[in-house]
């Protein structure tokens, strides 16, 4: 076996490598932070979607000190269709994010409630949500 033909397969196993690290890359698709915006202790959360066995999740924010702190990542196993009027996202018992498009959007977002439960500690905040292709 020559050297030339080595090179080709080493190349062509690392742009496969390359494509499935590409195609594994969760994207933000959904942002939604406290209504009461920039208050130190609000919770914002990131929708995100993607990777090689496509999935969805949720990462939970913590405003402090006017930074993001970043909380936990929830598996979102549950979710009704996205042109329901009142789309709700859930991760069991954990998480439950429901964004009320029937309402009248704002121009931060449509609105939304999240109820979360972190360590001991029980999460329940009114939050604007807006697409992040918008």
């Amino acid at each position: 076996m020559s050297a030339r033909f080595f090179l080709i397969v080493g190349l062509v196993l690392f742009g496969g490598a390359v494509y499935a690290l590409h195609t594994d890359k969760m994207r933000v698709t959904t942002v939604c932070h406290d209504a009461r915006l920039y208050m130190d202790g609000g919770i914002d959360t990131e929708i995100e979607s993607g990777g090689l066995n496509y999935h969805r999740d949720a990462k939970l924010f913590r405003r402090v000190n006017n930074r993001d702190v970043y909380l936990g990542t929830y598996i979102i196993n549950s979710e009704t269709p996205p042109q329901a009027a009142v789309q709700v996202l859930a991760a069991g018992d954990e998480l439950k994010l429901s964004v009320f498009k029937n309402k009248p959007q704002t121009p931060h977002g449509f609105k939304g409630h999240l109820d979360a439960s972190f360590n001991s500690e029980k999460i329940s905040v009114n939050v604007e949500c807006m697409s992040k292709n918008i």
